[in-house]
């Protein structure tokens, strides 16, 4: 059973409100409190009227979190897995004002599969999938593609709390059309994907025993139907790196890169050669 070392979710969010030429921004903290049970969130995402849709879990079970623009709960949705474990950690909103959520079941650190739900604007599940690989699953992004399908990353294994990076593509139904396991000699882990402007995917993760010293922060691109075409050690100098996110621009890419001093973000071209960092 996996252990929750968190009772609240403290949500920090700075807006601005349009509603004058000299409006001043508007700050709110918002605080979820169960004192019967266990509430965690790990995703939000905006929408344009500026509500608030949070990705999380309570008592062992999918919760999303609808609040208005000033921090008030407008709703919220528990579901039901047939009594497996359930949690989401990533939520985005799709180009018809719909949600994809992603998480996983019955996690352990051991086992785990892959959630993944679409939802109405109403929180109603539109569909829900689940993704079984062998015994260890997790998401770390989930994000809507051009053809209206979806891209995710995460980590899975045959192999008990020996994970590998994982990308998987579905279509706008649920359906998988791909998914890419890449292996290396240690474990590793993607920890987020984004679309390349040729259709492709840029994967950025790390590779190696962590937590320690030895661990490579990896950039790596795919064709649209999830080959590898190259891949990248970025922070090479540091005996500790990780890769959590890559922003696609037109020409250049934006890598933010955990190393043992700290955290850096690193520019580089579409083909991963650092302008700087």
């Amino acid at each position: 059973m996996r252990s929750i070392t968190f009772f609240y979710i403290a949500l920090f969010i700075t807006l601005l409100l349009p509603t004058c030429l000299f409006a001043q921004p508007t700050t709110f903290t918002s605080v979820f409190y169960d004192p019967s049970g266990a509430v965690g969130g790990s995703g939000v995402v905006q929408t344009p009227d500026s509500t608030y849709f949070i990705a999380a879990e309570k008592d062992y079970t999918g919760l999303i979190i609808k609040m208005d623009p000033y921090g008030y709960n407008l709703w919220e949705k528990q579901y039901d897995f047939a009594g497996q474990d359930a949690f989401f950690t990533r939520i985005f909103r799709t180009h018809d004002g719909q949600f994809i959520a992603a998480g996983s079941l019955n996690y352990d650190y051991s086992n785990g599969d892959i959630l993944c739900m679409r939802l109405d604007e109403t929180g109603d599940t539109v569909w829900s999938i689940s993704i079984d690989f062998g015994t260890h699953e997790y998401v770390t992004y989930v994000q809507e593609t051009s053809d209206h399908g979806f891209i995710i990353s995460g980590c899975g294994s045959t192999i008990p709390y020996d994970p590998r990076m994982i990308v998987i593509k579905l279509d706008s139904a649920g359906n998988m059309q791909w998914n890419k396991t890449i292996a290396g000699e240690t474990t590793s882990i993607a920890h987020s994907v984004k679309e390349a402007p040729d259709g492709g995917f840029y994967v950025v993760g790390g590779m190696g025993n962590s937590p320690g010293w030895d661990r490579k922060a990896l950039l790596i691109k795919l064709t649209p139907y999830g080959e590898i075409t190259w891949a990248k050690q970025l922070a090479s100098s540091s005996l500790y790196a990780d890769g959590f996110d890559v922003v696609v621009g037109d020409s250049v890419l934006f890598c933010l890169i955990e190393i043992s001093q700290g955290t850096i973000l690193v520019k580089t071209d579409l083909e991963a050669n650092v302008l700087w960092s």
